[in-house]
C-alpha cells in the first residue's frame, strides 16, 4: 500500500514511508497481542508446556535468514542502495 500510495502522491519517497511504518506496525502488534492474552486468560485456554532454552535457541536460528530479510529491504532502500522494487526481487 506503501508503494501504491507513493506512486499516486507523485514523489512521496517509499523508503521514508516504510520508515514512517516503524510505530504504527509495532504499536498494532502490541496490541493485537494484548488482547488475544486478554480474551485467552478470560476464556481459560489451557497453557502448552513452554519450550527449554535450547529448542528456542535452535528454532530462532533457523527463522534467523528469513528474520533478516526486513532488515535487508529496509536497510537497502534507506541506505540508497536499491530501489523498491529491486529489493522485492533480491529478497525473493
Amino acid at each position: 500500500m506503501l508503494i501504491v500510495y507513493s506512486l499516486a502522491s507523485g514523489g512521496v519517497s517509499i523508503g521514508a514511508l516504510f520508515v514512517a511504518g516503524y510505530l504504527p506496525g509495532v504499536l498494532v502488534g502490541l496490541s493485537l497481542m494484548l488482547i488475544a492474552g486478554i480474551i485467552a486468560y478470560r476464556k481459560n485456554y489451557p497453557i502448552e508446556p513452554g519450550y527449554k532454552f535450547k529448542e528456542a535457541a535452535l528454532k530462532f536460528l533457523d527463522a534467523l535468514p528469513s528474520l533478516f530479510l526486513i532488515v535487508l529491504v529496509i536497510g537497502g532502500i534507506v541506505a540508497g542502495y536499491f530501489t523498491a522494487t529491486e529489493a522485492s526481487a533480491v529478497v525473493v
